[in-house]
């Protein structure tokens, strides 16, 4: 069955994506630990990611992605909320400002950039739940910027959950703000096309991965390796994405 909700927050629990298929009796126990009950989508297909055949005796590298920083929620989300919501207006002035200033070939400012980041991760580490709140309200309104913030929430809660040291949680949360600044040099009406991209056209819209690599590395203030990180974005395990094809 696939898992689609619980009656309680997600972060907290030991489930790292929100909505997974239950496959085993170990995950059931987790479930009945921290739920009393469920919502399962009966419509969600099971989806089984194929990973690369192993050779009898290979050695295979173990991959440790969780750190040993250990976050408590100090506040309630009541608490939060308003804080929350006024991090998330102040971040949105601030991107909207970097984008505006993207737009024109001008610098950023990555100070302002940071700091506005570092009240994210303030936010985040006080009870991460407020500011997932505040901005699924934010993007059911249609906020220019709203993704941008959103993708940099959800990075920062999610480094959170694995506890990461708090300097990674900021560069999660800068990169999820700045790895798509480079669409400002993209044709406005290219970015808004619904119907499928021609070839020429598609080496357009990706070439936004350049710009925003460009973009960094002009702006002062911002962590060194982050336009390092922002050419990554795009690139896929199985080496299908771009632009390098990075597997």
């Amino acid at each position: 069955m696939f898992i689609a909700e619980l009656d309680r927050p997600w972060v907290g629990t030991p489930f790292m994506f929100q909505g997974f298929t239950l496959r085993n009796e170990r995950q059931l126990e987790e479930l009945r630990r921290y739920c009393k009950q469920v919502y399962i989508d009966p419509e969600k297909e099971e989806i089984d990611v194929a990973l690369p055949a192993v050779k009898p005796g290979a050695s295979v590298a173990r991959l440790e992605i969780r750190g040993s920083t250990e976050y408590r929620a100090t506040d309630t989300i009541q608490a939060e909320l308003l804080r929350a919501d006024a991090i998330h207006t102040e971040t949105a002035q601030v991107l909207e400002d970097a984008f505006r200033a993207a737009r024109a070939g001008t610098p950023l400012d990555g100070r302002l950039l940071r700091e506005a980041i570092g009240r994210i991760t303030e936010s985040v580490i006080r009870n991460p739940d407020a500011l997932l709140l505040i901005q699924r309200m934010r993007a059911k309104g249609g906020q220019v910027f709203g993704r941008a913030i959103g993708v940099s929430i959800y990075m920062v809660v999610f480094g959170r959950f694995l506890q990461l040291p708090r300097e990674a949680l900021d560069s999660l949360g800068l990169l999820g703000l700045l790895q798509d600044i480079g669409k400002t040099r993209i044709p406005d009406e290219l970015l808004a096309k619904k119907d499928k991209l021609s070839a020429d056209e598609l080496t357009v819209a990706r070439s936004h991965v350049q710009h925003s690599v460009a973009i960094l590395r002009k702006t002062e203030g911002l962590p060194g390796d982050l336009a390092d990180l922002a050419a990554l974005h795009h690139e896929r395990w199985d080496g299908s994405g771009y632009p390098r094809g990075l597997q």
